[in-house]
């Protein structure tokens, strides 16, 4: 699952590309793409191709993990990356002053 997450931190895939670039069957590629969408992890939205054909991409929903490890405790940060809901939802708060 962690090479999904590495194979989509800089673009958008498909679960055939991620098939090939992972080298695993895509059936093993949509159960794990399955697992990280619920857990939040991966952004799933639908594409549209110029044949008006339309499929998945996904994207990883964490854009920066940092750790640090002092005193024997390990203060880990994660930064999510946002999608146009998200943004969207976050702005309209703002204007409404609820955030």
């Amino acid at each position: 699952m962690a090479t999904i997450l590495a194979h989509t931190t800089d673009r958008e895939r498909s679960a055939d590309e991620l098939a090939e670039v992972v080298e695993a069957s895509p059936s093993t590629v949509y159960r794990r793409i399955d697992v990280l969408v619920e857990e939040g992890l991966l952004i799933e939205r639908l594409q549209l191709d110029r044949e008006g054909n339309h499929y998945h991409v996904y994207r990883a929903a964490i854009k920066r993990v940092e750790a640090r490890l002092e005193d024997g405790t390990i203060d880990l940060h994660v930064e999510r990356r946002e999608d146009g809901v998200d943004r969207f939802v976050r702005l309209w708060e703002d204007i409404r002053g609820d955030a």
